[in-house]
């Protein structure tokens, strides 16, 4: 089931975009003042409308998301405009220069930004991963994807496995995330892809910081992905071999 959005609709208090937010962003928000109460409330009332009204997930044949007649206007910038864009079970590639609007697509599609004109559709489970790791500091990797995975209503025991196919040994996986390196955070953000099992996932940028191990089997993942029917959508600059195998391949300007 998709739902849709109309242009201008507030993205904070729509539970779908909430659930494509990450979430690690609201928790530092938190710890830099905001108050712990606000977020205990804020989760409490999302696990109480997903124990309502989220059945258990089963994968999508015919997941699709959509942009349609979108505009995006950032400050007093548009960026993008009037665009209609269908996404269907596979790779899309988004690619354009810096200031294109490559992520600002990525987040329209996420409902992490209001549409000035438009609607836009996504399936109940997406997963947004931006072009930075996105986890909590002062937790490990491992409370980081429980979490999140807990969040969402997802068991949480294959957490360790999903680590360790990302090159995190289970000793790193207990560390802080912040005495992990660049490369590492990223590997555990991207083993969220296997944990939460989502049917769209827009990456943004994801070979940035990984070396040529992590990005063998990113790609290995996105093929997995786009042969399971799921919906991907990577927004990078390189890896042109993602091209041949996609179904679409957006230029922006």
């Amino acid at each position: 089931m998709r739902q849709r959005w109309p242009a201008g609709a507030a993205v904070a208090p729509d539970l779908m975009a909430a659930r494509a937010v990450p979430l690690a962003e609201h928790l530092r928000a938190a710890r830099d003042g905001l108050g712990r109460a606000r977020l205990g409330a804020r989760d409490r009332e999302h696990a109480c409308r997903e124990s309502e009204g989220e059945k258990p997930h089963h994968p999508r044949v015919n997941s699709t998301a959509a942009l349609r007649a979108a505009t995006v206007v950032l400050g007093d910038r548009a960026i993008l405009r009037a665009l209609d864009l269908e996404i269907r079970p596979g790779v899309t590639v988004v690619r354009g220069p810096n200031g294109s609007g490559k992520t600002t697509l990525l987040r329209a599609l996420a409902g992490l930004v209001p549409l000035s004109r438009g609607t836009r559709e996504a399936p109940r489970r997406t997963l947004y991963l931006g072009q930075r790791a996105g986890l909590l500091r002062g937790l490990s990797a491992r409370d980081n994807l429980r979490f999140l995975a807990s969040f969402r209503g997802d068991p949480t025991d294959g957490v360790g496995p999903a680590l360790a196919a990302w090159g995190i040994a289970a000793k790193s996986a207990n560390r802080p995330v912040e005495s992990l390196s660049a490369g590492e955070q990223r590997r555990a953000a991207l083993a969220r892809i296997d944990v939460e099992r989502c049917d769209l996932v827009l990456l943004d940028e994801p070979f940035g910081e990984i070396d040529d191990e992590a990005a063998a089997q990113l790609l290995r993942t996105i093929r997995r992905l786009a042969g399971e029917r799921r919906s991907v959508v990577i927004a990078t600059h390189g890896r042109f071999e993602l091209d041949g195998g996609a179904n679409a391949v957006i230029r922006l300007a």
